[in-house]
């Protein structure tokens, strides 16, 4: 079984007369602003949304694979490490869909993440090597002017 497509987006849907997913806005950057009197060091931010990482699979009659997710930083730190979620072949040839939907994804700092799959046939889990999903996320921090300015324009 092959992975042919990852992406992260922010809504699925399924038309109902052909069973084809329809994406909507596909999710390559991620703005955050922390007030700097709230921001700790090393702290994890939890970066709130409807997040769906969808992945599209080339498959075979009766192949089986299990497949992971694992979200990592760009030291290699992981910060989500997903169950393992069995795909089957029913048809030949076939694709396969897969989505996970994330309420959150945890980030350290400004910089890149990455998502990326893991796969196992037989044994243990083997990296996916050949797709991935580059996330930015630029955390930026609001000084407390700034955060007070904010709250006196909401009142």
């Amino acid at each position: 079984m092959k992975n042919t497509l990852l992406l992260l987006c922010e809504d699925v849907t399924v038309d109902g007369k052909t069973n084809q997913w329809i994406l909507f806005k596909h999710i390559e950057k991620v703005r955050l602003s922390v007030p700097v009197t709230e921001r700790k060091e090393d702290q994890i931010i939890s970066v709130k949304g409807r997040f769906n990482l969808v992945s599209f699979w080339d498959a075979k009659e009766n192949e089986e694979t299990e497949i992971k997710y694992l979200f990592v930083d760009e030291s290699g730190d992981t910060l989500i490490d997903t169950q393992g979620y069995k795909l089957e072949g029913k048809e030949k040839p076939s694709t396969l869909k897969h989505r996970l939907v994330l309420a959150q994804i945890p980030v350290k700092d400004s910089g890149r993440y990455y998502f990326k799959i893991f796969k196992r046939e037989a044994g243990s889990y083997r990296e996916e090597t050949q797709m991935g999903i580059d996330i930015v996320v630029d955390v930026k921090e609001k000084s407390p002017q700034e955060e007070s300015l904010r709250n006196k324009e909401g009142e």
